[in-house]
């Protein structure tokens, strides 16, 4: 009786703590959550050309000098790259292409690797040789992870956060301009600083429109963060009720074991747990595998590649497999009457028989 309690309880504990792992990756810079993420994007071979989708939405060159201006008044860009900005001559789609042909992606500020998580996302640059993570993609299983990178940022956590692309791009290639206004990074050979006023108009004009992602993310983007958001918000609930749940064991436990209405609202909230994780873990899993797929698919292109995180998944479907461990033993239990201690009944002695014989 006493063992099979201990038993279910252990996987009650343990679907709690691997939740609580499972839900904690990316929340701030720190080597034990920044390798526990949804999926990681190597950025740091991305083919420029493929990243300025139509060119077409740049060919206004007054609206977009003008609207350049504008950003560098309100974000903090050194007066002497606003400036230059009215010197951008001629067609600027011209001068998309220099920035296509001549620049990076570290010069618009991109790191190379970024992983996303439930709260946010982890920049870091790659500590090898950068040729050697863009190999063949090889079969499903292979090359699973990158864990070879220096994090160096993360972002302000957010509950409900939402992946956005474009904010994230703009965001970075702002952050290099006004690092290069304040000195703090230093032009490549072969860009002037010409190209940082043309990096300015380029971040402040760039839309969805003009944005290019592999496959179909562009028009499942937002799809895809609603199935990412009801994912945590099941795996969420999930690591609340399997507290509850262990909260009525230890009353059950310690105060009256033999209750049968405690047992069984007990395994019916074990079972809810056990099909919520189960079903946060199937909707996080299927999503980013397909973001995966979608996107190694367009490797030639984009010069793009996804990794998963094996300490996520292992944590999230581990957790599934702990509370379905403790719905079968319960089940187990419930059937051989392990859960319920037996009681012997006092033995009763006959009394004794006189009898009274007559002669």
């Amino acid at each position: 009786f006493m063992f099979f309690r201990i038993l279910v309880l252990f996987f009650t504990t343990a679907t709690i703590v691997l939740l609580a792992w499972s839900l904690v990756g990316c929340y701030k810079n720190e080597s034990y959550l920044t390798n526990n993420y949804l999926i990681s994007l190597q950025v740091s071979n991305l083919n420029l050309s493929t990243l300025f989708e139509d060119t077409s939405f740049f060919s206004k060159r007054d609206s977009l000098i003008s609207e350049a201006q504008a950003v560098a008044a309100t974000a903090s860009i050194p007066d002497s790259i606003a400036t230059l900005v009215s010197e951008i001559s001629g067609d600027f789609s011209s001068a998309l292409n220099d920035i296509i042909a001549s620049a990076s992606p570290s010069d618009l500020g991109l790191s190379d690797m970024y992983s996303v998580g439930f709260y946010g996302y982890c920049k870091g640059e790659l500590t090898g040789n950068v040729t050697d993570y863009s190999s063949e993609l090889g079969e499903l299983g292979k090359q699973f992870r990158n864990d070879n990178v220096n994090y160096t940022y993360c972002s302000a956590p957010e509950f409900g956060y939402k992946l956005d692309p474009l904010a994230l791009i703009k965001h970075e290639m702002m952050e290099q301009i006004q690092n290069y206004g304040d000195g703090l990074a230093t032009l490549s050979p072969g860009l002037s600083d010409l190209f940082i006023s043309e990096l300015l108009t380029v971040a402040s004009s760039l839309t969805y429109e003009n944005l290019g992602l592999p496959g179909n993310l562009k028009q499942d983007l937002g799809m895809l963060n609603s199935v990412t958001i009801a994912g945590f918000s099941l795996i969420f609930a999930g690591a609340c009720l399997s507290f509850v749940s262990f909260a009525f064991q230890m009353v059950g436990l310690c105060c009256s074991p033999g209750n049968m209405c405690l047992s069984l609202c007990n395994f019916l909230l074990m079972f809810l747990v056990a099909l919520i994780v189960i079903i946060g873990s199937g909707l996080t899993t299927g999503v980013f595998l397909y973001v995966r797929n979608t996107v190694n698919q367009d490797l030639d292109d984009f010069g793009v590649k996804t990794y998963l995180s094996q300490q996520f998944y292992a944590f999230a479907w581990s957790a599934a497999v702990s509370a379905l461990m403790f719905v079968v033993l319960s089940i187990i239990g419930y059937c051989c009457g392990c859960f319920h201690p037996r009681h012997r009944k006092p033995n009763r002695s006959e009394p004794e028989v006189w009898y009274d014989h007559k002669m």
